[in-house]
């Protein structure tokens, strides 16, 4: 039922968010991989990006775990420096199996409305803070808010080399205890035509106090279709323990 919801949540602000506004020349994603782009959506734009689907799968000597994701994410231009965002996962399914027993759940994970800030910095760069309600079903929920709030940016080593950094702080609450946790990536993107861009990443989620510190590496592609069309594909392999093993993800991006 409460993917339901989220779903219609999405639909409406498509709805209302569907005036005409400038298109993306290329599209401003903030897919793939861990880093968000500094850059907005245009003022008047609306941009759909799409996780369709987002596999994590985890491995240990007696059992295997697999989540199964379909993510979405609305971004809407309200300024030439702020931008509006709401995300969901509609959709989630988890398999385990341990030894000879095979759990499976499914359900949906919980809302998440945030807005991005554009700094006056010579290159692009911006401030980007969200709250997530907990509005999805075990065990894909943190049972109380979550918040979040990081600072991106760019730097351009050559006309068709990109340097992006992204420095963050969580607060996940789960039952009587919080994780505090920070975030900290980087990455190298490289634009191979008018079309095609790929990039390689590093992302480190260290907890500040007590807790996991998972490390990922990873790479990616992007594909601009059309004007308007971005489809895109990544793939991180975990390092440690507190990681799990793989994420593979694939994606759309629409904007209008």
């Amino acid at each position: 039922m409460a993917h339901t919801q989220h779903v219609f949540v999405l639909a409406a602000l498509l709805a209302s968010c569907s005036a005409p506004g400038a298109r993306l020349r290329p599209i401003a994603s903030d897919r793939p991989g861990f880093l968000f782009a500094p850059t907005l959506v245009p003022r008047g734009a609306l941009q759909l990006e799409l996780g369709l689907p987002n596999v994590e799968s985890s491995r240990s000597a007696h059992s295997e775990l697999q989540r199964t994701t379909a993510t979405a994410q609305a971004r809407y231009g309200a300024t030439a420096y702020l931008e509006l965002r709401l995300a969901a996962t509609p959709l989630a399914l988890e398999r385990e199996e341990h030894g000879a027993s095979t759990n499976n759940e499914h359900g949906s994970g919980d809302l998440e409305l945030g807005f991005k800030l554009a700094l006056p910095t010579s290159s692009p760069a911006a401030l980007i803070a969200s709250v997530r309600a907990p509005t999805g079903e075990r065990p894909f929920t943190s049972d109380d808010p979550a918040y979040a709030l990081s600072l991106v940016a760019d730097l351009a080593l050559a006309d068709d080399t990109i340097a992006r950094a992204l420095l963050g702080l969580s607060r996940t609450p789960s039952g009587p205890s919080e994780l505090d946790a920070a975030a900290l990536a980087l990455a190298l993107s490289r634009t191979l035509s008018e079309r095609w861009s790929v990039f390689v990443e590093s992302a480190w989620f260290p907890a500040l106090e007590r807790g996991p510190d998972p490390l990922y590496v990873g790479a990616g592609v992007a594909w601009l279709a059309a004007d308007a069309t971005q489809l895109d594909a990544a793939l991180e392999r975990g390092l440690g323990h507190d990681a799990s093993d793989w994420i593979a993800s694939l994606g759309l991006t629409w904007s209008w």
